[in-house]
Formats: structure tokens, C-alpha cells, sequence
């Protein structure tokens, strides 16, 4: 770079005296691209021009009448004139007096420059003689003589010239966005970029630059007022102004982004197009404007089928409109038209594609839950696939009477409708916890957020609601923590021998260091035993998650999951206690394996007075997390290793829950990650009494679409077992409850069945958490879960069930009458 300065030299001013009221004053360096009236010290025939401050760019000039010159108050029009070096006129101040001499005056001097250009500068004065004022006028002088001041200081002026925006080598004013494909609702933006290359002959301008609303065109049509709304809140335009690329050039970077879910209703080929008038603004107010246009080509997005919920009647065949399996699905390409172009594993029924609908036939007296999947096109390659679940309602046929024969229809049925457990209803109230008592009713447990006051503020804590055999709540809900600071949560509850019941939960901070395990036993009548007491012993890090479980002895254990106590990760660990309550022997460590994480233990009594344990484990069977379980004798002794429940390995396989069996065995249940071909599925393992593996693994869910999680398991008194669990979009809308019930030799003996009478929206809020089951003293089963509330957040809600009798052959059969 070369730095070239020009220095100026002084011209001398001329000054004429006259006796009219008008005086010359020189100004000198008068840059043409802007810059400063400045004016030289000088004196020149008497009259004084006093020069302070003597550098290049900074004067204090005073300049006094001569003697009979005046400025008559009652005269207008007196004019001071201003000239160029070159000896032009550059201006003319005018400065009018009134009879008061009343302040402030002003005066403004225009004038032109050698090349035209027009130059403006004012200067304004009051009524006292001070420093810095440009001029001023003292009455204190005779005959109204007129002081003239200029401040220490130059006087900048500026030439205001246009701004030129150029479209020329290097400016990109247009940009290009393609659609990612596919992406429905992604909040990824997408962007395109450019450069506005501008010219200012001013070149020591500054710069602002901005952006008008934008406009959009849709080549699909109208936008409506929300599409326009929604399109200027997710896309935005920003500037970054570059160092100046050349004398009197500089460039303008320029970057469009748009949330890319906002563009997904551009079918494919199709364009919006969005168009920005950019302002680019000197500090002298001048402005160019030039529009920048972004041009967004939309691509196929696959549409979304949903399940649709059908009813029908038993050996009734019904058709389906393309209209009725098309209702509740969606393309985010909003102009592409959907059609029905498949049918396929039709369940409990046929289901055939008859031109646009679909023809199913239930089979023969078949009553409950059918099934087909539907293949849904939109016409430019994109498919989805959903199910059409259909609850074959059953028709009362002719009865026909068959000594010795079982029942047909084993499934469990609801008695009466599911019903909130909860009487507090703010906020969030989950993670139930239920238990069959003695007296044949029940009691639930849950973690309620906000309904206890704390010293600290407001956090969870455990409520509980007892039941009698009748299903009618006995008292309120009950508060069962004693300690309220902080969180306590994750309850679990176990009957006890004498009619009472045991709860346990985690509690933050009580024990001194992290999450800890506590407890609290009650009697038959509902009153607390006691004080709630600490469950672990070993305090540091975090205990939690516990389950408990009563032992035939009239006591019971707990379980849970203790950090880094084992020396790596989470571990499991328990304590047995006596029926007094009292701790029997030392907590102990239940994984033999301690390797990375074993953790979500689950625990249940045997026949024999011993329990059994069940968690997950990291890694420990080569792919991702198993199930892992171990056996303990009446006295707490472990009987044998721990032992690996799932068969297959593949992926994960986790929440375990474990029952024990009439027969002195155990059931344990499983969630599997793409087993069954469709994301989580739900697995089962029987045991025998002495611990070994009766039959192989079992898969419990018929419907495979999507995911079901999150199982339960209950025995029941003929030797079987209920398993329930939760299903996405098998009730038609979000998450719904399941079950299956199984014989003493592990048959599924039923159909699947639903357990939510509600439907709307997601019956679980999330998975991965247990929806736990009993059964009470009569063989019904009672079902908990939480979920999507009619009252506030997540709600606690329950249902009951009759098992309908089975009898083997020729044996009597009591009927319910």
C-alpha cells in the first residue's frame, strides 16, 4: 500500500471594511469530497483577527468592527459572505436583528463547490459573549455593534452522493435452496449465501445495511395469512459488511437461512420464492436499494399413515373406503393426493385391496382385537404404513352347552371403567406402584410434584390411596415421606403377612450424600408402623430406585441400584428384613458381574421363602444390555450364579420384571429392541422351582407395529400369569395399555387384550418405566398406569378385571352366577 499526504499551504484573506453592514471572511482546505471550513489566523488593516490554539486544525478567530461600522437593530438582511480560496463566492450568512436583540441567532451558509456540488453548514449563537460560539451578538456594545466568533475548532461539512449498488462481477443477488427430502419436521435450517458489491465516492462514508419484510410467490398457489407468518418467523436474512475491496468499493456478505420443517409443504418441483428489498444507508442519509431473491425448490416428502381404531361386529364382513383409512393421514407435501395402494398381514382375518378399499372378513366367531396393515402412496414415490386395529365386537350366538368342556373366551375382561387414583391433580402425578392386601382389596403408591412444601421449596413427594375389595377408595390420599426436603420419588409397595403393607422410595440428600433408599411400614388398618427408616447402608454417591417384595416369613426385601459402591458403575444390592421390621443381617451386593452398569432391579418372593432378583447389565452378554438374574434361599444365601434370562442377544434387552409362580417357580419379562421385526417388542422366560429354564424365550405381544414396552407381570392363583404392557398406536392414537394372559404351562390362553378405556392421546407419558399389576385376594387383577391427563399433566389411573375360570377336562367348574 502507498500513503500519499498532501499538505496545504496558507492563503492570505482578503478583507474589505465597509461602511455597510457586510464583511468577507476566507475559508481555506475545502476538500471536495467533504471535510472542514477552516480559517487562517491572520490581522489585516487594523482589524484584529486573534488566533488560540495555533495547530492545523483547531482556531479560535475574533474579528472586530472597525470604528462607524454597524449593524442597525432596526435594519434586516445584514449579511456576512463567505469566499473560496480560489476567490468565489461560497456563501452568504444572513443575519437578522430584532429591536430586543433577542438570542439565539443563526445562521446558515450554503454554497457550491468547483465541481457543483452543494455544501450546507449552520451556525447557531446566544446571548452570552462565551467561547465556542460561531456567533454572537452584544448588546453591550454602542450602537449595536456585532462580535464575531468562531469556535476553537473546524467546521466539517459533507457532500451527500448517492450510493451505488452494482450487479456486476461478484455480486450474487439471487440464491438457491433445495428441500431436504424426507425431513419432516426438521428444525435444521437451510441456507444459500451471496455478495452485494457497492460503489460511494465518499470514502470515508460508513455504512448501514438492512432488509424490508419479505414477500414470498408459491408456485402452488395462495399462501394463506398463517403461511406467510409462519415462513417470515422461521426464515431470516443477515448481513455482514466486508472491508472495503478497492477505493470507493466495498461488498456487502448477505446469508438467507429457513427452518427446513417450515418449506415442508413444497411438493416436489415446486418453487417459493422469497424476495428481500435491501437498503444500503450512508451516515449522510443517502440510500440505494437493490432486491435480493431466494428461490426454494421443494422435494418429496413421504407421507405419514396413522392407525385407524375400526369397530366391527363378530362373522360381519366390513369394507373400507380409501376415505375412511385416509382421514386421519397426512403428507407434508400439502398439494400431493394420497391414495391406498396395499394391504398385507392381516391378523384374525382376511384383508384384500379391492380398487381403492380395502375388504375385511373376520374369521369365523371370532370376537376381539383384528388386524391388517395399509400402504399408503402419494403419487411421487414417497409410501408409509400403518395398521387398522378392529375390535370384533362379540354377537350373542345360540348357546350350545359341552359337558366337560373349558370356556372359550378366557381373555380378561374390564369390569367397569378405568378411574383416576389421584385426588390432587397440579401438576405431574406417576410412576405407580401397586399391591393386592390381604382383606382383598388394594393399595397404589406414586410421586406427586408440588404437593409438598418443603423448607427448601416445592418438590415430589410419595402419596398413597388404599382401596377396599369393593374398588371404593378407603379415606383420602395419604402423604407417606416424613422427611420433605428436597425430592423423594420413585415409590414401590409390597403387602405385608399381617395386612399392612410396606412402601419404599428414594429420597435426595437424607442420607448426606446424593439419592438414598428409606422406607415406611403400615398396618392393616392403614397407620403408620413407626417411623420411616433408611433402607442402605453404604451412603455415598446415590441409592435409588428400589423394589421391594414381602417373604413368606412375614418380612420382606429390598433392592435397588447403588452407584460406583461395586467398583464400576451401578450395581445392584438388597437388605432382608424381619417381620418386626428389623434388619435381618447386612446389606449384600446381588451381581456377581461388575463391569460396567447393572441397574433397574426387580424382586420376587418364592414359595420357598426366598426370593428372586432380576436387572440389566452393560455389555455382559456381548451386545448392549441383558437381563441377568439370581436366586436366594430363605435364609438369603444365594442358591447358584447369576444367570442370563434372555436368549437372544442382539441389541438390548431391558426392564425386566419378575413374578413368582404357583408351581414354587418364577416368570420373568422382558423389552427387546427389533426382535420381532418392528422396534421393542415384549419376551418372557418360564423357570421351574429349582431355578432351570422351562421352555425356551417367548415373544408376548401379537401386534409387532411400532413399539411395546415397559411390561408387567402378575401371577395368578391356577399357575399362570397376566403380562401388560404398553403399545404405540395400537388403540389408534399414541400410546396404549395391553395385555395377554398365559396358563400353568405358559400358553397364551385369550387374546391380547386393551386395557385403556380411554384412547385419545398417550395412555403411559413415557416408556421404560413399568406399568406394574396385581392380583387381588378374589383373582381379579388390578391394572395401574399414568398418562396424559383429563385434568392437568400426568395423571395416576386404574382398572379392574375379572380372569374368567378354566378347569381342565372333567373336572367340576363353579360358575359365577
Amino acid at each position: 500500500m502507498v500513503t500519499v499526504t498532501i499538505h496545504g499551504t496558507n492563503d492570505a484573506p482578503v478583507i474589505v471594511p465597509s461602511s455597510q453592514s457586510t464583511s468577507r471572511i476566507d475559508f481555506e482546505d475545502l476538500d471536495p469530497m467533504g471535510g472542514y471550513l477552516r480559517t487562517p489566523s491572520y490581522s489585516h488593516n487594523g482589524f484584529a483577527f486573534a488566533a488560540t490554539q495555533p495547530t492545523p486544525t483547531n482556531y479560535l478567530i475574533f474579528y472586530a468592527w472597525a470604528s462607524g461600522v454597524a449593524l442597525s437593530p432596526s435594519s434586516s438582511g445584514e449579511a456576512i459572505h463567505v469566499y473560496r480560496p480560489d476567490g468565489k463566492t461560497f456563501g452568504i450568512s444572513s443575519i437578522d436583528l430584532d429591536a430586543q436583540y433577542a438570542a439565539p441567532y443563526s445562521a446558515t451558509f450554503t454554497g457550491t463547490l468547483a465541481d457543483g456540488r452543494q455544501i450546507t453548514q449552520t451556525f447557531v449563537t446566544d446571548s452570552a459573549h462565551v467561547d465556542f460560539q460561531t456567533f454572537h451578538f452584544d448588546p453591550s456594545f454602542s450602537a449595536g455593534l456585532i462580535d464575531l466568533q468562531f469556535a476553537p475548532m473546524d467546521y466539517p461539512y459533507y457532500v451527500a452522493d448517492n450510493i451505488v449498488l452494482t450487479t456486476g462481477s461478484g455480486s450474487d443477488l439471487v440464491g438457491s435452496i433445495t428441500e431436504r427430502p424426507s425431513t419432516v419436521g426438521s428444525s435444521s435450517p437451510d441456507q444459500t449465501s451471496g455478495t452485494i458489491i457497492f460503489t460511494d465516492a465518499d470514502l470515508s462514508d460508513t455504512h448501514t445495511v438492512a432488509a424490508g419484510a419479505a414477500s414470498f410467490i408459491w408456485s402452488g398457489g395462495n399462501l394463506t395469512a398463517g403461511q406467510q407468518s409462519a415462513l417470515a418467523a422461521a426464515g431470516s436474512i443477515a448481513f455482514n459488511e466486508s472491508a472495503s475491496t478497492g477505493a470507493g468499493t466495498g461488498s456487502i456478505d448477505w446469508v438467507y437461512h429457513i427452518t427446513d420443517s417450515t418449506i415442508d409443504f413444497l411438493a416436489s418441483g415446486e418453487t417459493l420464492t422469497v424476495s428481500y428489498d435491501v437498503a444500503l444507508t450512508d451516515n449522510h442519509g443517502a440510500t440505494s436499494t437493490q432486491p435480493v431473491t431466494i428461490t426454494i425448490t421443494g422435494t418429496n416428502d413421504a407421507p405419514v399413515a396413522v392407525n385407524n381404531h375400526i369397530s366391527d361386529s363378530e362373522d360381519t364382513p366390513l369394507t373400507l373406503s380409501a376415505a375412511q383409512l385416509l382421514a386421519n393421514d397426512t403428507d407434508p407435501d400439502t398439494s400431493d393426493v394420497l391414495s391406498v395402494t396395499g394391504v398385507s398381514n392381516a391378523t384374525n382375518g382376511t384383508a384384500v385391496l379391492n380398487g381403492s378399499a380395502i375388504d375385511f372378513t373376520p374369521a369365523a366367531n371370532f370376537s376381539g382385537i383384528a388386524s391388517f396393515d395399509y400402504t399408503i402412496d402419494d403419487g411421487h414415490g414417497g409410501t408409509a404404513t400403518a395398521t387398522a386395529p378392529i375390535d370384533v365386537a362379540p354377537v350373542a350366538d345360540t348357546p350350545t352347552l359341552v359337558i366337560g368342556a373349558s370356556p372359550t373366551n378366557l381373555t380378561p375382561q374390564p369390569v367397569g371403567g378405568e378411574f383416576r387414583v389421584n385426588s390432587y391433580t397440579a401438576n405431574d402425578q406417576s410412576l405407580p406402584s401397586v399391591a393386592a392386601l390381604a382383606d382383598g382389596g388394594f393399595v397404589v403408591t406414586w410421586m406427586s410434584d408440588g404437593q409438598e412444601a418443603g423448607p427448601y421449596g416445592v418438590f415430589y413427594g410419595v402419596y398413597g390411596q388404599r382401596y377396599g375389595a369393593d374398588g371404593a377408595p378407603i379415606g383420602g390420599e395419604f402423604h407417606i415421606n416424613t422427611y420433605i426436603s428436597d425430592w423423594q420419588a420413585y415409590p414401590s409397595v409390597a403387602a405385608l403377612a399381617g395386612g399392612g403393607f410396606v412402601v419404599t422410595w428414594s429420597s435426595f440428600l437424607q442420607d448426606g450424600s446424593g439419592w438414598g433408599v428409606y422406607g415406611q411400614r403400615y398396618g392393616a388398618d392403614g397407620a403408620p408402623l413407626g417411623s420411616e427408616f433408611r433402607v442402605n447402608t453404604y451412603t455415598l454417591y446415590e441409592q435409588w430406585a428400589p423394589s421391594v417384595a414381602s417373604l413368606t416369613n412375614g418380612g420382606f426385601v429390598v433392592t435397588w441400584q447403588s452407584n460406583l459402591q461395586d467398583g464400576s458403575g451401578l450395581g445392584i444390592y438388597g437388605q432382608r428384613y424381619g417381620a418386626d421390621g428389623s434388619p435381618l443381617g447386612s446389606e449384600f451386593r446381588v451381581n456377581t458381574y461388575t463391569a460396567n452398569d447393572q441397574w433397574a432391579p426387580s424382586v420376587a418372593a418364592l414359595a420357598d421363602g426366598g426370593f428372586v432378583v432380576t436387572w440389566r447389565s452393560v455389555g455382559q452378554d456381548g451386545s448392549g444390555e441383558g437381563v441377568y438374574g439370581q436366586r436366594y434361599g430363605a435364609d438369603g444365601a444365594p442358591l447358584g450364579g447369576e444367570f442370563r434370562v434372555n436368549t437372544y442377544t442382539a441389541g438390548d434387552q431391558v426392564a425386566p420384571t419378575v413374578a413368582a409362580l404357583a408351581s414354587g417357580g418364577f416368570v420373568v419379562t422382558w423389552m427387546s429392541n427389533g426382535q420381532d421385526g418392528s422396534g421393542w417388542g415384549v419376551y418372557g422366560q418360564r423357570y421351574d422351582a429349582d431355578g432351570t429354564a422351562s421352555g425356551g424365550e417367548f415373544r408376548v405381544n401379537t401386534y409387532t407395529a411400532g413399539d411395546q414396552q415397559s411390561p408387567s407381570v402378575a401371577a395368578l392363583a391356577d399357575g399362570g400369569f397376566v403380562v401388560t404392557w404398553i403399545s404405540y398406536g395400537q388403540d389408534g392414537s399414541g400410546w396404549g395399555l395391553y395385555g395377554q394372559r398365559y396358563d400353568a404351562s405358559g400358553t397364551a390362553v385369550g387374546q391380547e387384550f386393551q386395557l385403556n378405556e380411554t384412547t385419545a392421546g398417550n395412555q403411559v407419558s413415557f416408556g421404560g418405566h413399568s406399568i406394574p399389576l396385581a392380583v387381588l385376594s378374589d383373582g381379579r387383577l388390578v391394572q395401574t398406569w399414568y398418562g396424559d391427563p383429563s385434568v392437568s399433566a400426568a395423571e395416576v389411573y386404574a382398572r379392574l378385571l375379572t380372569v374368567p375360570a378354566e378347569a381342565p377336562q372333567d373336572q367340576p367348574l363353579t360358575l359365577p352366577t
